[in-house]
């Protein structure tokens, strides 16, 4: 990479990698293991992610990959609202789109750990919007939420509708 771009990706030899030429500053390291069938799969099996901070001298760090997590999850409408499809967005470290139909069941498949807030969007210019958002037992509506390999679901994603 040109000094003062970060390249977008380093080749793993011997578990061996290296970024070269950095400016100082915070980076987000990630690293996936994807199928030999599929390199270029969007969903890897086992991924890892660390931030670090890039001084003036070599960095040394370790990255272990851990198996990225399935999150299922509905989207339930309050009584009176009429069940649209909904685009559900995973915003921080990564970005996930993913489209949930009106039936409101959904899977996140392979999660890359890392933070995660989450956003939705009705399908069409439906009057909705999430008035909750549950992992497991954890609202997560305002602060988000970390994957990790142990992360579990269910998420279940309550919308409310505003009258007209």
């Amino acid at each position: 990479a040109a000094p003062g771009t970060a390249p977008k990706s380093s080749q793993v030899v011997n578990g061996q990698f290296r970024f070269a030429d950095l400016l100082p500053g915070k980076y987000l390291v990630t690293a996936s293991q994807r199928p030999a069938s599929d390199l270029s799969a969007d969903n890897p099996p086992s991924g890892a992610s660390r931030e670090v901070e890039v001084a003036t001298e070599d960095l040394k760090m370790d990255l272990t990959l851990e198996p990225t997590p399935d999150i299922e999850g509905t989207i339930q409408f309050d009584p009176g609202c009429e069940a649209t499809p909904v685009y559900l967005q995973l915003r921080g470290d990564f970005l996930v789109i993913q489209h949930v139909g009106a039936d409101g069941r959904f899977v996140l498949r392979h999660l890359m750990p890392g933070f995660y807030k989450i956003y939705t969007r009705p399908e069409s210019a439906s009057p909705v919007f999430a008035r909750s958002v549950q992992l497991g037992d954890r609202d997560v509506m305002a602060d988000g939420f970390r994957a990790t390999a142990q992360t579990k679901g269910p998420l279940q994603i309550s919308m409310r509708c505003i009258s007209r």
